[in-house]
Parts: C-alpha cells; sequence; structure tokens
C-alpha cells in the first residue's frame, strides 16, 4: 500500500509540474503574439502615415501649382491665347502626376470668344478646347462640375467624373481666378484653373510606392469613391460601401464609415483581394480630404509563423502531457486493473492521435509564398525600381554598361502537372521593346528549364504592334518544362513552379523585367498571371510573383573576358503549389490504417490455442501489400529522399516483425512473464500508443 502511495504522489508532483509548465508556455504563447501584433500594427501604421504624406506631398504640389497659375493670370490684364497655351504647356510638364490644365473663362470674359476653356493633355501633346465639346458652365451637366462648382464654391477637389475632354475617369482640383470689374471696382470671377489628375494614373502612383510584399491600398472621395484601387473595375463604378455591402462585410463597412469622416485608425479583417486575414491601416489625406487606405497581410507584418508554430506546439504537447497523468491519476493505474489499463490505453493513443492530427493542421493551415535567400521578390514597382537601380551601381563599379530593361510579362492559360519533374503549360507572353532598338539584335526570349526533347516547346507569333512608347511583341506558346521538386514533405508538400525567362540571346545586352503594369492585382495570394479557370488535379494554387535570382554559371560561353553572364540575373516567374491532402490520405494513409487494424485484430484475438505459423503468414501478406504500395509511391515521386509519407510504411513494416516474434514467443510452451501476463495483455496494449507514438516522432523530425 505504501508502494502505491509513493507512486500516487510521485504523480501529483509530476501533473502539477505539467500544470505549471504548460500555464508558462501558454504565457509565453500569448505575450509573443502581443508583442509581434503590436509590432506589426506599429509598422503597418507608420507605413500608412508615410505612404499618406507622400500623397499629401504630392496633392499639394499640384494645389500650390494651381494657386500660383491663379494668380499669373489674375495679375496678367491680357490672356493672349499663345502665351496662355504656352504657360499650361510648360506647367503641366512640370507636374509628372497630373494628366493636363486646363484654363477655363465665364462666358464673354475671353477677348472675342463667348466660352473659352483650352485644356493641354499630356498624353495627347495637345490642346482640347472644351467649349466644342460640352457648354462646361451648365450646371446641369455632371462633368462641369469642375467648373460651376468651384466657381460657386470655391478652390476644392471635386468628385471623380468621366472627362469628355480627356476621355478618361479623372479627379480634379480647381481654383478660380479673379478680375476687377469695371463698372463696380470689385472682384469677381473671371473663370478657373483646374488640375486633372488621372485615376489610372494615380493607381499607379499608388502602386508604385511601397506595400510590402503582399499589400496594396486604395484612395478613396469623401463619399466613399474609389479614386485608386488595384481593380480598375471599382474606379468610380462603385464605392466602398457598396462593396462591403456586396461582400457582406461589416468591418470594412466600419472602416469605410470611419475614412469618409476623415478619421484614422486600423481594423483586421478578411480581404478580399488578398485572400488572408489583413489589416486596414487608414489615414486622411488632409491636403484633399480624402482617404488613404492600405491592406497589409496580418502574417507578413507580425512575421509570427514559425515561432508561434513551436509554442503552439509545445502547448499542446504540454497539455497532452497533463492529459496523460491525469488519466493516470483519475484511473488510479498504479493498482494495475485491467479494465483501467484498457482506458488508459485507449486515452493515450487518443491524446497521440491528437498531436498528430495537430501538426498536420498546423502544416496544411500554413500559408506560405517563401522563396530562396537568394532570390529577390518583385511585387512592386518601387520594389523594381530599388532592384534594378542595386544592380545598375553594380555594374558601375566594375566599369560595366548596364543592360537595357524590356519589360516581360506572362500569362498561364492551362497548367498540368504530367510526372514527378514534369510540368506542362500554355499560354501568353509579351515584351516591350524601346523603338530604338538595335536590329542586330534578336527579338524573343527563351525558357532554360525546357524539357530536353523537340517538342518541348512551341511559339507561335500572336500579336505585333508600335505605340508611342515602345514595340509590343506578343507569342501564344505551349511549353514542358523540367523543374526540381522537393518531396520530403509529401504529402504535405508544396511545389514552387519556377518559370524561368531569359533573353533570345544570353550575350544580348537586356534585362528581362516583369511588365508589372500588365496585371490589375500583384498580391501574390491575388495570383497575377495565372487564368483563374485553371484546374490543377489534385494540387491547389496558392501564389504567384515575380523574382530575381542571380547565378554563377562558371562559364563564359566562349566570349569576351568582359561578358559576365553571372552579373545578369535570371527573371522568375514563381507558381506556389499545394497538395491536395485529401487525395493523398485515401490513396496512401487508408491502406496503411486498415493493415494496422487487421494485424491488431489478429494480436487481440490471439491466444495459446492459434499456431504462431497462421499469424506469421498473415504478417508477411500484410508485408506484401504495404511492400508494392511502398513501391508504387517511390515509383509515382521518384525522389532521391525519404519522404514523410514512407515513415509510416517503415513503421509498419517494423510493427509487423514486432508482431510475428510477438506471436511466436507467445505461443511458445515456456512462459515468458511480459507475454503471458494476463494473455499477452501487455502487447494488446501497447500497440496503438506505440504506433501512434513512432507517427508523432516522425512528424516532429519532418515538420517541426
Amino acid at each position: 500500500m505504501r508502494r502505491f502511495k509513493w507512486i500516487r504522489n510521485t504523480a501529483f508532483i509530476l501533473f502539477f509540474s505539467s500544470l505549471s509548465l504548460a500555464l508558462y508556455e501558454v504565457f509565453q504563447y500569448y505575450t509573443l503574439r502581443h508583442e509581434l501584433e503590436s509590432a506589426g500594427q506599429t509598422s503597418g501604421s507608420q507605413s500608412a502615415e508615410d505612404i499618406t504624406a507622400k500623397m499629401d506631398t504630392i496633392l499639394v504640389q499640384v494645389m500650390a501649382k494651381g494657386k500660383a497659375l491663379a494668380q499669373i493670370l489674375e495679375d496678367s490684364s491680357q490672356w493672349e491665347q499663345e502665351t496662355l497655351h504656352r504657360l499650361l504647356q510648360k506647367e503641366s510638364k512640370s507636374l509628372k502626376n497630373i494628366l493636363g490644365i486646363t484654363a477655363a473663362f465665364e462666358p464673354n470674359v475671353y477677348p472675342g470668344k463667348n466660352l473659352y476653356a483650352p485644356y493641354y493633355d499630356k498624353n495627347k501633346d495637345g490642346f482640347i478646347l472644351l467649349e466644342e465639346v460640352y457648354d462646361y458652365t451648365d450646371p446641369a451637366l455632371l462633368t462641369s462640375q469642375w467648373y460651376v462648382q468651384v466657381k460657386q464654391e470655391g478652390a476644392q477637389w471635386i468628385e471623380p467624373y468621366y472627362a469628355e475632354g480627356a476621355q478618361a475617369m479623372v479627379a480634379d482640383y480647381g481654383i478660380p481666378f479673379y478680375r476687377s470689374n469695371p463698372q463696380t471696382g470689385e472682384k469677381e470671377v473671371a473663370g478657373t484653373i483646374t488640375m486633372t489628375i488621372s485615376l489610372a494614373a494615380f493607381t499607379r502612383l499608388m502602386n508604385s510606392l511601397s506595400l510590402g510584399k503582399t499589400g496594396y491600398g486604395f484612395v478613396i472621395s469623401k463619399e466613399g469613391k474609389y479614386l485608386a484601387h488595384p481593380i480598375r473595375e471599382y474606379i468610380n463604378n462603385k464605392n466602398i460601401f457598396q462593396i462591403a455591402d456586396e461582400k457582406k462585410d461589416p468591418i470594412l463597412r466600419s472602416a469605410a464609415t470611419m475614412m469618409t469622416k476623415g478619421e484614422a485608425g486600423h481594423e483586421e479583417y478578411f480581404s478580399q483581394v488578398t485572400f488572408q486575414q489583413s489589416y486596414l491601416f487608414y489615414r486622411p489625406i488632409t491636403a484633399s480630404g480624402w482617404s488613404l487606405g492600405i491592406v497589409l497581410i496580418k502574417d507578413e507584418i507580425t512575421g509570427h509563423s514559425y515561432s508561434l508554430e513551436i509554442l503552439s506546439l509545445r502547448i499542446f504537447i504540454s497539455f497532452s502531457l497533463l492529459a496523460v497523468l491525469g488519466l493516470f491519476i483519475g484511473l488510479r493505474l498504479y493498482y494495475l486493473r485491467v479494465q483501467a489499463l484498457w482506458k488508459f490505453s485507449v486515452g493515450v493513443s487518443s491524446i497521440l492521435l491528437a498531436n498528430v492530427l495537430f501538426c498536420w493542421y498546423i502544416k496544411l493551415s500554413k500559408y506560405t509564398d517563401e522563396i530562396g535567400k537568394e532570390e529577390v521578390r518583385i511585387t512592386s514597382n518601387s520594389g523594381l525600381e530599388k532592384f534594378l537601380s542595386n544592380q545598375e551601381k553594380s555594374l558601375k563599379e566594375l566599369n560595366l554598361k548596364a543592360p537595357t530593361p524590356i519589360p516581360t510579362g506572362i500569362f498561364i492559360q492551362e497548367l498540368e502537372v504530367e510526372d514527378s519533374y514534369n510540368v506542362n503549360i500554355s499560354g501568353f507572353v509579351w515584351q516591350k521593346y524601346p523603338l530604338e532598338l538595335d536590329s542586330t539584335w534578336q527579338i524573343g526570349l527563351r525558357f532554360p528549364q525546357a524539357a530536353p526533347f523537340a517538342e518541348a516547346v512551341y511559339f507561335d507569333k500572336h500579336y505585333q504592334e508600335r505605340t508611342r512608347t515602345h514595340q509590343l511583341h506578343r507569342w501564344e506558346f505551349r511549353l514542358s518544362l523540367r523543374l526540381n521538386f522537393d518531396y520530403s514533405t509529401y504529402p504535405f508538400d508544396r511545389r514552387k513552379m519556377a518559370i524561368t525567362l531569359a533573353p533570345k540571346d544570353i550575350h544580348s545586352p537586356f534585362v528581362l523585367t516583369p511588365d508589372l503594369e500588365g496585371y490589375k492585382l500583384l498580391s501574390p495570394s491575388a495570383r497575377p498571371g495565372i487564368n483563374n479557370k485553371v484546374v490543377l488535379p489534385g494540387f491547389a494554387i496558392e501564389s504567384s510573383h515575380y523574382s530575381y535570382l542571380t547565378l554563377d554559371y562558371n562559364t563564359n560561353f566562349g566570349m569576351e573576358e568582359s561578358f559576365r553572364p553571372e552579373l545578369n540575373p535570371e527573371l522568375h516567374f514563381n507558381i506556389m503549389v499545394r497538395r491536395n491532402f485529401i487525395n493523398a490520405f485515401v490513396i496512401n494513409f487508408i491502406p496503411i490504417l486498415v493493415v494496422a487494424l487487421m494485424l491488431y485484430l489478429i494480436l487481440y484475438s490471439s491466444s495459446k490455442r492459434i499456431s504462431s505459423v497462421g499469424v506469421v503468414e498473415s504478417s508477411a501478406a500484410f508485408f506484401f501489400v504495404l511492400v508494392l504500395a511502398h513501391i508504387d509511391l517511390r515509383r509515382s515521386i521518384q525522389s532521391d529522399r525519404i519522404t514523410y509519407m514512407e515513415f509510416f510504411y517503415f513503421i509498419m513494416y517494423l510493427i509487423l516483425v514486432l508482431s510475428a516474434f510477438n506471436i511466436i514467443l507467445f505461443t511458445r510452451r515456456n512462459k515468458v512473464l511480459f507475454f503471458d501476463y494476463q494473455d499477452n495483455l501487455i502487447v494488446k496494449l501497447l500497440y496503438w500508443p506505440t504506433f501512434l507514438g513512432l507517427s508523432f516522432l516522425a512528424t516532429l523530425f519532418t515538420f517541426f
């Protein structure tokens, strides 16, 4: 009795020690989570402040220029047409973020004209006389509010609209200018100066600002209309309240209300653009009364994926140990009652199974689009410009000329995984070459990873166009790529299909750059460059993005010493895919579980009266079933590494051998206490805890 008391007291000590450990792990988890989220929110808020300041600076420049022009027209006694046109053209070109400038006059104010409103359009590099397009003084026209509203209410930013003259969605800043009435001597409105911003250009400006790897920004007007957004269809067609109602998102609606009131703050919500739990930071743009919002994926700005995963796993293991000790104490296992032993075996097996499933849950729920340390991910114009600037600086230090950037884009129409390492792709690629391109260089690109057979690559020239700024070339292609995949975590593996794009001539003075302007959304989770209707059996496409990788070729390909191919970075289009776990579970796990269950039933029903030969034969049959399944698995994935799935086969091989030895020793006439106790009870009790315990260890070894 004293012995049992000592065991019980020891169990209680271990129980409360485990409880203390579990509570400490929980404290650590929430402390770290709070610290990381606070740091992430601070970082996100600072990004919002910085970008708002940049936007304010740009808009203040526009407003200041408008005021200066209005003052020039007020101070001038005469408005000669040639002088006025030259002034509007000069000032329009001095501001890169505007589409053009309009000087509109009141009826019969401009000498010799009833109405006069010349608008200089930078895109067309010419003037449009708006009075010939429509009556801009008519208050009934929506397109005339840029004049009527400013004349009546003073300088202000106008709600976005479709400009008839510019033939684009625009937002205007208007400021009236005055003249003295010759009869009364009082100042009266003579006309307005209007600074026009293209909403498309405004969106490009928004995209050019640094918003992290996966973030995006948008701007709304005082009424909630989108002035800039990565989804162009939103701009002036829908306001933020309509989007919130369509998505049934009360958090976005609440944030929209605060934004239109000019408030600052942040909200956590599920973004329909990033398709991830995200933070929405919003700030008022003081200069215009608009509001800026930036959306950043929560995991990206907190950066807690791996550290919190490990802590959560440690918490789960701590509470599992606590549960095992609780079972030991609650069932009074130290009395070794058979019924209590069975309950304890079932409980421990359930706890181990829960740990395996929790590890699977962590692995399946983790979103990742990580790239190698040597790669540079490109998801924004600012990131691209920074990378190219660093490359140019490095080449300059070596007295080498920087290559000509060639904007290149790709669109994947269809995607198919042929086997373990070959992927078939079809779609379109396009390139934008400078107009003054030297004709000695070949136009086009190649895929260095193309499979080594003649039919691996098919190109068909689809389109060619010469624009005002570049030559556009587009091809339709079909391609078979040979890629190196890592199967060590199969069937929980994620694949990075890195498609390399390279100039047709390896020695050409070109560097391929991603044509970011060719995509609506650049957030990797929005899968830019991939057809939304692509079906990839057995896999789910998670994200896509461009990146650069610099390689050491260890050769100059027979060229001059000045030719340094390792200095020209490779452009990669990366597609992140995740295996469909259900398919692999049905194909691989279920047969193993069935064999494990049938073997256990044989052990459970074993007794001294049963011949060991039949049991050994059954074990051999199970062994051959597993071996054939294992061989089929190795043939299908052709990996040079041991995969996670294979550990389950190895565990079953071990259990089959141990079970066969157990039956042989148990059925012998010579008694062995370990096997003879309660008719082989110890082995029966240890079967599932052993199988699941080894499975849990294999899971920890592979994933963590």
